[in-house]
C-alpha cells in the first residue's frame, strides 16, 4: 500500500468533518422550503375562505335590496316613476344598475346602459352571473338576479349589474 500524503489525510478529516454538516444544511434548507410551501398554501386557503364569505355576504346584501325594491308600494312589475326613482337611489349606493325584466328576459327598464347579461338571469330563483364583458364598451360585472312575482302573480326579475372591479375591492390586505 503506498503512503499518501499529508494534504490527502487533512483532506479526509476535513470532508469527513464538514460531511454531517452538509446533511443538516441540505435538511435544514429541504424542512424550509416545505415549511415555507405549506404556510403559502394556507394563507391562500385562508384568503380564498374570506374571499368567498366576503363575495357570499355582498350578494346577500345585494339580493336583499333587490327583494326590497321588489316590495315597493305600488310595483306589479312596472317601472312606475316611483320605482325607477328607487332603482337609481340603490344602484347609486352600490355603484352599480338595476335592470327589470320580464319572464321573456327583455329588459322594461334599466338604471344604465349595461353588458348583455345572457341566460344566466332567466333562472326562477335568485343567482349570479359569471363575470360578462360588454362587447362594445368592454366593461365587466357581475350580475345578480332575483325572481320577482308581483300582486297580480305577474312574473319578472330584477338584475343588479355590479361592475367586476368592486369584487376585487371585498377583502382588504391585512
Amino acid at each position: 500500500m503506498a503512503a499518501r500524503s499529508l494534504s490527502w489525510h487533512l483532506g479526509m478529516l476535513v470532508f469527513i468533518a464538514a460531511a454531517p454538516l452538509l446533511v443538516l444544511a441540505a435538511a435544514l434548507l429541504g424542512w424550509t422550503a416545505l415549511a415555507t410551501r405549506q404556510a403559502a398554501e394556507s394563507g391562500l386557503r385562508e384568503a380564498a375562505r374570506a374571499l368567498g364569505t366576503a363575495v357570499e355576504r355582498e350578494v346577500a346584501v345585494w339580493t336583499g335590496s333587490l327583494y326590497q325594491l321588489a316590495a315597493s308600494p305600488g310595483f306589479d312589475c312596472n317601472p312606475s316613476d316611483a320605482f325607477q326613482s328607487r332603482a337609481r337611489e340603490i344602484a347609486a349606493r352600490y355603484g352599480a344598475w338595476v335592470v327589470l325584466g320580464g319572464p321573456d328576459g327583455r329588459e322594461r327598464m334599466t338604471t344604465l346602459q349595461a353588458p348583455q347579461r345572457g341566460q344566466a338571469l332567466r333562472a326562477v330563483r335568485p343567482g349570479v352571473s359569471d363575470v360578462v364583458t360588454d362587447r362594445v364598451s368592454g366593461a365587466r360585472a357581475v350580475f345578480v338576479a332575483v325572481p320577482v312575482a308581483s300582486a297580480r302573480n305577474a312574473f319578472c326579475w330584477l338584475s343588479l349589474g355590479v361592475p367586476a372591479e368592486r369584487l376585487g375591492g371585498l377583502v382588504e390586505p391585512d
